[in-house]
């Protein structure tokens, strides 16, 4: 069976605040709908390269799409159609992600007297994802990364590597605790996928999800065996976790409390989950 733990390739030391979620234009986007819906049987769709050139209009509209779908992606198994739309949106963001990445690490390798000082950064994409996302795109990214479709964690899991907001850590932790991840044949490195997630917001996490993080993953802790290779990976993010945690200080956030919107709607992101001894006991707001 491929293994399907996809390491964080970027845990980008960028701190991104959440943001409401505000309507781009409908005319513009129904260009990206109609390109992430046109699949045909059990093809994938993919958003054309001339959609991507306007990067910043493409997130404005691709982020949406992926948060649309909070309703069909609630289960590790999905449906043919709610895969397909999510795999041509998600990796559409990839492929902008990566693109802009390629041509920052270019240009700071040129030399200082030529290099680009208005060039497209990763900073850049981050704060433009920040404006369209909400807590329910980090419900969908995160169901998808512990999907049962290797391509679905794959998208998901480079994503939230870039764009893992600190405020909606929330998100990754409930999912942690869900019981179906104990008996899952996927579930030991599902759970590796969503501490990814949680390293990748660790250095900047409120009070209430650094103690939070430290609860959880303790509790996760007890059931990984270092000396079994099947929890090798899950063994090495437990510790960056802990280191990236240890990079906070007595000034940093970890001294704030999450603001009132983001910590309301954590709550009820938890509460709606079914009833779970563990996370009533180790997830607090």
């Amino acid at each position: 069976m491929k293994s399907f733990t996809i390491v964080l390739a970027s845990l980008a030391l960028m701190t991104l605040g959440g943001r409401a979620a505000f309507a781009q234009d409908r005319a513009v986007c129904a260009q990206y709908e109609r390109e992430v819906s046109s699949s045909s049987g059990s093809s994938v769709p993919v958003v054309s390269e001339s959609l991507l050139t306007d990067w910043k209009t493409a997130v404005g509209c691709l982020v949406p799409i992926v948060t649309g779908l909070k309703d069909s992606m609630r289960a590790a198994s999905v449906g043919s159609s709610t895969r397909a739309r999510y795999l041509a949106a998600t990796g559409a963001l990839r492929r902008i992600a990566t693109k802009i990445a390629a041509a920052e690490e270019a240009a700071g390798k040129a030399p200082t007297d030529g290099r680009p000082t208005n060039g497209d950064t990763i900073a850049g994409y981050q704060a433009e994802f920040r404006k369209w996302q909400s807590i329910d795109t980090f419900a969908v990214l995160t169901v998808g990364a512990r999907s049962d479709n290797y391509d679905v964690r794959l998208n998901s899991i480079l994503i939230l590597g870039n764009v893992m907001d600190e405020e909606y850590t929330c998100v990754p932790l409930v999912q942690l605790l869900d019981g179906d991840l104990d008996t899952a044949e996927y579930g030991v490195n599902a759970r590796a996928n969503l501490l990814g997630a949680l390293a990748r917001a660790a250095p900047f996490v409120y009070a209430e999800d650094f103690t939070n993080i430290r609860n959880v993953v303790a509790a996760v802790a007890k059931n990984v065996k270092a000396d079994d290779p099947k929890f090798k990976q899950s063994s090495a993010i437990l510790e960056n976790i802990d280191q990236r945690l240890n990079a906070q200080t007595g000034s940093s956030n970890r001294s704030v409390g999450l603001k009132a919107k983001p910590k309301s709607e954590c709550v009820k992101y938890m509460n709606a989950y079914p009833p779970n001894e563990r996370m009533k006991a180790l997830i607090r707001y």
